[in-house]
């Protein structure tokens, strides 16, 4: 097919033919040297009717599915149509981001990943992991319309949680009647992508098993430990749930079993953990304060995982969700200056106030709460009390925003923080204290990731020092690509996707920063 140029472009005519035009006209070619030969030339039968006839019905397909008058149309008005790799046709096209890398000196063709074409639901993603739509959008456009892929609907996962927990609890309660069960984590946090699993905590009572635990005598983490595979363990594989996979208890990480039931819901079971039901408090409270939190969470706990950089299976071999968090929160304290430290303000307040004043923490209007965590762990109570969302908005100065505040100014402060400004070999991520200040001098680490409930526990204490540097090394990439307005299938596209790489040439390590406003 020949596009026909505008008279101000005669000069930049452009011939385009596309292939079913190659096939059609090579289908008619043949029909007429056959005819010719058996008219004029009295050659007999050079090509039986049948086959005659199969060549006729594919002509007429040809010309059936490829419409000549539409095209025409475009060409008359001076426009050139393009025949792309499924042929078709796309009218003004614009420069087209590179789909090849440099193999050594030549250029090798890196084919097109399988797309989603009937269209998107709302809901769902192409085979990267991106929803096909975006990319044609702006970059604010396109994050605003991840984070919405990315949510789960709220009724259907507060539901599918209740029905859970209350199936696992009538499960255990026949090997353990006093058992209770209360599921925690990204489910109540608002932090919850439509990957993530249920975490559930199963709190039994250890003196209704000492013939279990006396023999031998077991500290109170392999007390759990034992309680969860020898008690909750069979009892929930009696009632059909199936074993995926568990983590036997380390140094900072407590023992658990991950569950899948007959429909494919994953479950992750605990034994007698209370601080990660406060943990999720606190950041659902942070969640609350300012809603670019919540979407900073989820944007980069899925830039994490799609990066390679999110550790789910407890091996050490990265940051794990919760740590993910911490560093989006504290960030968002001391960088983005749009979150206040919800502990700091109920230590501050206290201290102004007095102790026979009522204090602001949570604890004290929760009394349930304070016999649990009494009961099931050695925490110290003051390090636990923090101000609730609503009362923390009422004593700060800080501006909160909404969901909708500049998300792609947010992603480019993040990562230019924890690429450039931020010192991982003397600094320590806290949001407890919600400042920068200086690791401990005895107890230096790669990353340091202090656990908000536990003052000086690392979080990251496992973490090699590779690893960060894989960490910074995506954070200036990711950086690259937003100042370059670069699509968001390129920003979170999965590591292994050649198609997402940047041409980025810069230093990849650069020297560590030496911050000025870290506190000796």
């Amino acid at each position: 097919m020949f596009a026909l140029p505008s008279a101000s472009g005669l000069s930049h005519s452009v011939l385009s033919v596309d292939r079913r035009t190659v096939v059609a006209g090579s289908l008619l070619l043949v029909l007429c040297v056959t005819q010719f030969l058996e008219l004029f030339l009295s050659f007999d039968a050079v090509i039986p009717e049948h086959i005659v006839a199969t060549l006729l019905g594919m002509l007429a397909y040809v010309l059936l599915t490829q419409p000549l008058s539409k095209t025409v149309s475009r060409c008359s008005r001076g426009e050139v149509a393009h025949d792309d790799d499924h042929g078709a046709y796309t009218e003004k096209p614009q420069k087209k981001p590179s789909q090849s890398r440099r193999v050594n000196s030549g250029v090798e063709r890196m084919p097109m990943g399988p797309e989603i074409t009937t269209g998107w639901d709302g809901n769902k993603l192409s085979a990267d992991g991106i929803p096909v739509f975006m990319k044609n959008q702006s970059l604010e456009d396109s994050t605003r319309q991840l984070l919405k892929a990315l949510r789960p609907p709220i009724k259907e996962t507060r539901e599918t949680t209740k029905n859970l927990v209350s199936r696992i609890r009538a499960a255990v309660v026949k090997q353990s009647p006093k058992a209770m069960v209360f599921a925690f984590g990204s489910a109540f946090s608002g932090f919850r992508s439509k990957s993530s699993d249920v975490d559930v905590t199963v709190l039994i009572d250890p003196e209704a098993h000492q013939a279990l635990l006396q023999d031998p005598p077991l500290s109170r983490a392999m007390g759990q430990e034992k309680l969860l595979l020898e008690v909750i363990t069979p009892a929930l594989l009696g009632d059909g749930f199936r074993e995926v996979r568990r983590v036997r208890t380390c140094r900072q990480e407590a023992a658990r079993v991950t569950f899948e039931s007959e429909q494919g819901e994953r479950v992750v079971v605990y034994c007698n953990q209370v601080l990660p039901m406060v943990a999720t408090k606190l950041v659902r409270q942070y969640s609350l304060m300012d809603g670019r939190c919540q979407n900073m969470g989820l944007l980069i706990r899925h830039w994490a995982n799609r990066r390679g950089l999110l550790d789910r299976s407890a091996s050490g071999s990265g940051l794990n969700s919760y740590s993910w968090l911490l560093l989006v929160i504290f960030y968002l304290q001391v960088s983005a200056r749009v979150l206040p430290s919800l502990q700091k303000l109920a230590v501050d307040h206290e201290k102004a106030n007095g102790t026979t004043k009522r204090t602001l923490s949570w604890l004290a209007e929760a009394p349930s709460w304070r016999a649990l965590i009494k009961s099931h762990t050695q925490a110290v109570e003051r390090q636990l009390s923090f101000i609730d969302a609503e009362h923390g908005k009422q004593v700060t100065t800080v501006a909160s925003g909404t969901e909708d505040s500049n998300l792609p100014g947010i992603l480019r402060g993040f990562f230019a923080f924890y690429a450039h400004e931020f010192n991982w070999q003397t600094e320590v991520v806290s949001i407890r204290t919600g400042r920068r200040s200086a690791q401990p001098e005895t107890d230096r680490a790669p990353c340091f990731v202090e656990d908000p409930l536990r003052p000086g526990c690392n979080l990251a204490e496992l973490v090699p020092e590779g690893v960060m540097d894989s960490f910074r090394n995506e954070c200036q990439r990711s950086l690259h690509l937003i100042e370059q307005n670069a699509l968001v299938r390129r920003i979170f596209g999965a590591k292994s996707d050649p198609l997402v790489d940047t041409d980025y040439s810069g230093p990849w390590i650069s020297e560590l920063p030496v911050s000025q406003d870290v506190a000796a």
